[in-house]
């Protein structure tokens, strides 16, 4: 077996596979944290065993269909989980399936747990850094949240985190994954670090919603608007459709309230979270100039807190 040991916010991420090339390296990075929010230890075992998973929870049903998380299908697999621990079996040689399967399925379902346990809040979102403090955009599928990301790198933001953050007590600690890098109809996955610490207090929270008619809009949204939002578009339960698996992680606790407790958590925290934060929607083209300005002011010179 080979094994690696990846440095997270909760505290440790332990990967075994039976090969030394699936092992996330060129998915997920091991970055520092000035501080973490606990000090746990995961596991996402891939191949490392010769037995069948167990078959009873939603998720490994669909697995065995080739039904992984969402849009992701592929070959049959098997999935078990199981409170820190997360197993996969697959076709060995079947790297586009193991892809699948550590990417879609089980990083999210472990950032997600492991923020749960810790009364933190995972969303999907890009993180950027500027002067000291975090800024998270958020957004419905191609929204424009990795076009946005990339042009405030471009005028000397930090961009440390592309799609997952987690979020506790007014902090963020980004988790640097590979980043979808679109040119006309192809498309490629790259990994960029940055040195220095991929946790800072967040100061901003944006949705992202780009157009392509010369315009630039911005203003908070309604409590409401934000908690519906997030809840579907951000927040990792509605988002990633994880609440099957959130409830069968539970299924043998005796009461329904007690089955169902990390969707309340996760309810909770989202109504917290915008109580806390104002979110501000944002629409800008960002192929035309006067907006290209339009932006580059409005988050250098924070005119969002204006």
């Amino acid at each position: 077996m080979y094994e690696r040991k990846v440095s997270m916010p909760f505290g440790w991420l332990h990967i075994t596979s039976a090969n030394p090339l699936q092992l996330g390296e060129e998915i997920l990075r091991s970055e520092s944290y000035s501080h973490r929010f606990a000090d746990n230890r995961y596991e996402l075992n891939l191949n490392a065993g010769q037995e069948d998973l167990e078959v009873g929870s939603y998720r490994s049903q669909m697995a065995q269909k080739g039904i992984y998380l969402g849009h992701h299908i592929g070959e049959p697999a098997q999935i078990a989980s199981r409170g820190k621990e997360v197993s996969l079996r697959f076709r060995p040689d079947a790297f586009e399936v193991y892809q699948k399967l550590f990417w879609s399925y089980a990083v999210k379902l472990i950032l997600t747990v492991s923020a749960l346990n810790a009364q933190a809040l995972h969303l999907k979102a890009s993180t950027l850094f500027w002067k000291g403090k975090a800024i998270l955009l958020i957004g419905r599928g191609g929204s424009g949240k990795t076009t946005l990301a990339r042009f405030l790198e471009s005028i000397g933001f930090e961009f440390r985190g592309n799609t997952h953050a987690l979020v506790k007590e007014g902090h963020v600690w980004a988790i640097n994954t590979w980043r979808r890098l679109r040119e006309g109809n192809t498309q490629q996955y790259e990994m960029f670090s940055i040195p220095g610490f991929y946790d800072a207090p967040l100061e901003g929270v944006f949705v992202v919603d780009h157009n392509t008619k010369g315009e630039f809009t911005a203003r908070v949204l309604d409590n409401t608007a934000s908690s519906a939002f997030l809840t579907y578009f951000s927040a990792a339960a509605g988002n990633y459709d994880l609440k099957e698996d959130l409830t069968d992680l539970h299924h043998s606790l005796p009461s329904f309230e007690e089955r169902i407790q990390y969707l309340k958590e996760e309810y909770s925290l989202i109504q917290q979270f915008v109580g806390s934060n104002p979110i501000h929607y944002l629409s800008a083209d960002l192929q035309d100039d006067t907006c290209k300005q339009n932006v580059r002011n409005y988050f250098t010179k924070k005119e969002w807190k204006l």
